[in-house]
């Protein structure tokens, strides 16, 4: 580094700052660990300029799901789907044809639900390892009263998921 300096002294006319602690708006921390590249200060300075302190710094995330029989009516199997929101980002979805006939479309919304917070709880675990705070409870939208009140029953055959339904709340959507 010593012998780029003295390069670059000899051809232009330089000073050195010593080391770089900001660099293009993003701060450079160092730790024994490494360099980390934040931009804190300037998601704040960004903030301030647009006169919107008092803006939440968390996300909302949210999911609706829904199912529906009118695509395959020969079959009768339902077409079940989700998608889940970050903000007003659209992060995830899915939409599939059940392999089996549901008897009821309570049943094919509450295999919907139960796909939908298993999604959303491996969701969680990835916005918890990338440091991104979610605002609890985690609204989920549904045009089904009988699937939500089989899910908020805990009605879950996916008993891996039941753990999370305390960090959600089921709304019904208008259809």
């Amino acid at each position: 580094m010593l012998k780029v300096k003295e390069f670059l002294h000899k051809e232009f006319t330089i000073k050195d700052l010593g080391i770089a602690k900001y660099f293009l708006g993003i701060e450079i921390a160092r730790s024994c660990d490494g360099l980390f590249l934040r931009q804190q200060k300037y998601i704040r300075d960004i903030v301030a300029d647009m006169k919107m302190k008092e803006a939440n710094g968390g996300f909302t995330l949210f999911a609706y799901y829904d199912s529906d029989w009118t695509k395959c009516p020969g079959t009768r199997k339902f077409v079940t789907g989700y998608y889940l929101m970050l903000g007003t980002s659209l992060i995830s979805w899915k939409s599939k044809t059940q392999a089996t006939v549901a008897r009821s479309s309570s049943k094919a919304e509450h295999r919907s639900g139960v796909m939908t917070v298993c999604e959303l709880k491996w969701l969680s675990y990835i916005l918890s390892d990338m440091l991104v705070e979610v605002n609890l409870p985690i609204p989920i939208y549904c045009d089904n009263k009988s699937a939500i009140a089989m899910i908020e029953n805990l009605a879950l055959p996916a008993s891996t998921c039941k753990p999370l339904l305390d960090k959600m709340s089921f709304h019904l959507a208008p259809s």
